[in-house]
């Protein structure tokens, strides 16, 4: 490859740097910048492929026309996505910081050096044009990845955006291949470069090895995955819980779970037990669905504080015409030289749905002499929750902290009962007792409970760790329910 080849490539690289500019300059938008980027590699790209004297025309041609498809079908959804839309938060940050002369400094701070890096990632394509080496499996083998790559790249954009057309009621999406990763329109880029310098490697080309390094730092770390998530959970809480269960770029989980597959014949694979679906199979129906109406269970517990009693709490579940009804009511004391320095009253009563959707909620909770009230009822509009923040949560159905019923764990948000928050909450299944107990953690952001079902599914047991590391145990002492009209009781006072 020539050294005017070279240059001519960088001087076309830098021009459409200052035509990206002046268009965001003209519409007060610098976001602009991004549709360019892929530009940027296909100018390169288009340069470095006329001027290869020694072409392999299938691999380049291949290669071309790979570059061409991602570049144009990047711009154009990026284009889309940023009509009428106000300008990104990242950049927006940078323009607050700099002030009234963002504009003219945004030339040099954004799109020159975006054009350089981009020019230094498109100096993989000489040795790809210019190679003479024949096509060999390797070649085909580092073509599929990048064509996989670009398909996985497509397909997460494609599922995103139908996502936030259809202005859905869940804040998160987590299905389709954003069930495997929180970006894996970030992995497929990556995917689509790892091909093409791997054939730049094949051709002896071992500096792109430094191109490769640099598109896995932006993607990863400087203008992606950690910028982009830096404030998300300011800006939507939901967000905590997706990104404690779901890899934040490779999706591990589809590669474990193919290895499980095929090492492990006929065992649970990781993405089915990661998989909310895959812990609502994990346990037998919830005891409440074989209630008749009328029916009424009850559960009491001892709280202890390490091995200390300090008080207790206890449900009342009863079967209604129109769902299901519950009464709890908890009282907590603890004494340090027979002074009070902690104590927590709650009462609540809470209506559900037959489908155990959250109906309505009407709670009171004393924690130190301060008092919280909490009401909610479901309205055609969405969940209205009336307490110290009024919300209206749009959401079709929701579900509070409800223990007694293993429904519980296929959930993503709850409602806080003495708050009036939705909560995003992360659960995982531990391991199976050997008396066929299962036990699940509820973690959050400021949350780590354990919960106890039996083989049956019935509610024994809960955990929680405290903020002073020490931990809150409920230990059942006795529960009762009746079924068909005949009355069963359990004590475990003993």
């Amino acid at each position: 490859m020539t050294t005017p080849a070279y240059l001519i490539a960088a001087l076309c690289v830098l021009g459409l740097a200052l035509l990206a500019w002046g268009v965001a300059q003209r519409n007060q938008n610098t976001a602009v910048a991004d549709i360019f980027w892929p530009l940027h590699h296909l100018v390169a790209s288009i340069v470095f492929f006329t001027a290869a004297p020694n072409a392999n025309l299938g691999q380049s041609s291949v290669v071309i026309a790979l570059v061409f498809i991602w570049a144009v079908r990047l711009a154009t959804h990026l284009s889309i996505r940023q009509a009428g839309a106000q300008e990104d938060h990242r950049y927006a940050a940078v323009r607050r910081r700099y002030g009234a002369g963002f504009g003219r400094a945004s030339l040099f701070l954004i799109f020159i050096p975006q054009a350089l890096m981009a020019f230094g990632i498109s100096l993989i394509f000489p040795p790809v044009f210019d190679g003479s080496s024949p096509w060999t499996l390797l070649t085909s083998l580092c073509l599929c990845l990048s064509g996989i790559g670009l398909a996985i790249e497509i397909c997460a954009d494609l599922q995103l955006s139908a996502f936030l057309k259809r202005q859905p009621r869940s804040p998160v999406l987590e299905r389709g291949l954003w069930h495997f990763s929180r970006h894996p329109n970030y992995f497929g880029e990556w995917l689509f470069w790892l091909g093409l310098c791997g054939i730049a490697l094949a051709e002896g080309a071992w500096y792109a090895l430094l191109p490769l390094f640099g598109i896995t730092y932006l993607l990863v770390r400087f203008t992606g995955i950690r910028r982009m998530e830096a404030d998300i959970g300011n800006r939507n809480p939901a967000y905590l819980a997706y990104q404690a269960r779901t890899p934040s770029f490779i999706p591990w989980k589809i590669f474990l779970s193919i290895l499980i597959f095929v090492c492990i014949p006929g065992q649970r694979t990781l993405s089915q037990a990661a998989d909310k679906d895959g812990l609502a199979n994990a346990y037998p129906p919830s005891p409440h669905e074989t209630m008749a109406i009328g029916d009424t269970r009850t559960w009491r517990f001892a709280a202890y504080l390490g091995e200390r009693e300090i008080g207790f709490h206890q449900f009342l579940l009863q079967r209604a015409n129109d769902g299901y009804r519950l009464k709890a009511n908890a009282a907590f004391s603890y004494k340090l030289l027979g002074i009070t320095v902690f104590s927590y009253e709650h009462e609540v009563e809470e209506h559900y749905s037959p489908d155990l959707c959250l109906h309505e909620i009407r709670s009171q909770t004393q924690v130190k002499g301060n008092q919280l009230r909490v009401m909610g009822r479901q309205t055609p509009e969405g969940f209205l929750v009336d307490s110290e923040a009024p919300s209206l949560v749009d959401q079709p159905c929701i579900k509070s902290f409800a223990y007694w019923t293993p429904e519980l764990l296929t959930e993503q948000t709850l409602l806080n009962g003495q708050t009036g928050k939705m909560t995003p909450v992360y659960i995982t299944q531990g391991p199976q007792k050997s008396t066929g107990q299962r036990h699940y953690e509820l973690s959050g952001e400021k949350i780590a409970i354990s919960l106890t079902y039996d083989a049956r599914g019935n509610w024994v047991g809960l955990s929680s760790q405290l903020p002073s590391d020490r931990t809150l145990e409920y230990i059942l002492t006795a529960s009762s329910w009746t079924d068909a009209g005949v009355i069963a009781a359990q004590d475990n006072s003993s």
